[in-house]
């Protein structure tokens, strides 16, 4: 939960925590929101597994439910886990197409 990214994004930030949340640049994006829900529900550290836990379940009913609906209506576990990469982490392009093949590949 305390891994953060090597190299930073197109907009210079670098991700981090359990599912590499990153922003914009600007102080518009995921990790800005994931430090305001930790900020505003009293967690002590922001870059322990429970907090981000309660974030993921959080933005998977409110901020990410649509998106979490589409990774929960894939069949199968290639296409979850490509589900997962296309709507709700949604990485660059170029690493966005390579994980969603090599998810679907798995043929399971």
């Amino acid at each position: 939960p305390t891994i953060t990214e090597g190299a930073p994004n197109v907009h210079g930030t670098r991700g981090q925590g359990l599912y590499q949340l990153t922003d914009t640049g600007n102080g518009i994006g995921r990790r800005t929101d994931y430090l305001n829900f930790v900020n505003q529900n009293g967690y002590k550290n922001p870059w322990d597994i429970d907090s981000q836990l309660d974030f993921f379940k959080w933005e998977t009913e409110n901020t990410e439910k649509a998106a979490w609906d589409r990774v929960r209506a894939a069949e199968g576990v290639g296409a979850k886990a490509s589900a997962m990469v296309k709507n709700f982490l949604r990485p660059a392009k170029e690493h966005q197409i390579t994980r969603e093949n090599k998810y679907l590949s798995l043929g399971y």
